[in-house]
C-alpha cells in the first residue's frame, strides 16, 4: 500500500489495516515492552535505593520524594498506563500508516542508524522549546507544575506529567521523526525503547558512569543536568544533546553549578 493510497484510508476510514493484525502488533508491542521497561526498571532503581546500592552515585546523596508523592505519582502512572496510553495506542495507529509505517521484512543495521540518528534531533529540537514554553510563567502553573514535584528525581518522575505536557512535550517530540520519515514498526520499537531508557536515566537520581548518556555528557544531557533541572527548576531544558541549551545560553546556571561542586569536593 503506497503512502498516498494509506493517507486517503486514514482520511475516509475505510483502510483494510483498521482492524488487522498490523495493528494489534503496533499496539500490543509497544505497550508491553514500555510497561515490562518502565516498571521494571524503576523497580531495580527502587531496590538500589532501599538496599543502599551504588550509594556513591547517587547524585542528590541520601534525600528521597517523600512516600505520600511517590503513592500519589503511582497511582496516577497506573491510571495514565491503563486509561490514556493504551487508547492513545490504538487511535494514533492509522496516522502512523498514514505516513508510511510497514512491517514487512525488517530494515537493515544502516537504516536503523540513520533513521533513529534523525529521531533524536528532531526530537530534541523539539522537547527543547516545548519544555522551555511549557515553564513560561503563563503555563507552568497549570501544566508543567505537576512534573516539578518532584524535586529530588527519581525514575517514575519521567511520566509524571499533566496529560497536556505528555501531548505536546512526550508524544510529540517522539514521535516527530517517525511521522516525518515512516520507519519499520522494528525501527520504530527500537527507538521508543531507546527513548523511555533516555528519560528513565536521566530522572533517576544516580549519575551511573557506566551509562552511554553519562559517557556522552559532553554532548547528551545526562542525569546530572536534568536533575539540576528538577532541584533548582531553571534551565537545561534539552534531552538528548546539550546543543540548544549552548546555544540558547540556558545551561549556565548547570555549569556554574558543576565548578561549584568541584570546588568542594
Amino acid at each position: 500500500m503506497t503512502q498516498v493510497n494509506a493517507a486517503d484510508d486514514f482520511v475516509h476510514g475505510d483502510g483494510d489495516y483498521n482492524h488487522g493484525w498490523e495493528r494489534l502488533v503496533f499496539v500490543g508491542s509497544i505497550y508491553v515492552m514500555h510497561n515490562v521497561l518502565f516498571f521494571g526498571i524503576n523497580w531495580l532503581l527502587y531496590l538500589c535505593h532501599k538496599n543502599d546500592w551504588f550509594s556513591p552515585y547517587k547524585i542528590q546523596g541520601q534525600k528521597y520524594p517523600d512516600s505520600q508523592l511517590i503513592q500519589k505519582a503511582l497511582r496516577f502512572l497506573i491510571i495514565d498506563h491503563l486509561i490514556v496510553q493504551l487508547p492513545a495506542l490504538y487511535f494514533v495507529f492509522p496516522l502512523f500508516k498514514a505516513r508510511g509505517l510497514h512491517f514487512g521484512g525488517s530494515p537493515s543495521i544502516f537504516e536503523c542508524l540513520w533513521q533513529i540518528a534523525c529521531f533524536m534531533v528532531l526530537e530534541d529540537f523539539a522537547f527543547y522549546w516545548t519544555h522551555r514554553m511549557l515553564h513560561h510563567r503563563l503555563l507552568y502553573k497549570y501544566i508543567h507544575k505537576q512534573h516539578h514535584e518532584f524535586k529530588v528525581s527519581i525514575g517514575i518522575a519521567s511520566e509524571y506529567a499533566h496529560p497536556l505536557e505528555t501531548l505536546i512535550s512526550t508524544f510529540g517530540p517522539t514521535f516527530l521523526g517517525p511521522l516525518i520519515i515512516g520507519p519499520h514498526f522494528l525501527t520504530l520499537l527500537l527507538w521508543i525503547a531507546l527513548r523511555l531508557l533516555e528519560t528513565i536515566d536521566a530522572h533517576s537520581g544516580y549519575a551511573f558512569p557506566w551509562t552511554p548518556f553519562h559517557l556522552l555528557s559532553s554532548i547528551q544531557g545526562g542525569a546530572e543536568r536534568h536533575d539540576y533541572h528538577h532541584s533548582h527548576n531553571i534551565g537545561s531544558f534539552g534531552s538528548w544533546f546539550t546543543f540548544w541549551d549552548w546555544v540558547t545560553g540556558t545551561d549556565v546556571q548547570f555549569k556554574q553549578h558543576m565548578k561549584n561542586c568541584l570546588l568542594y569536593t
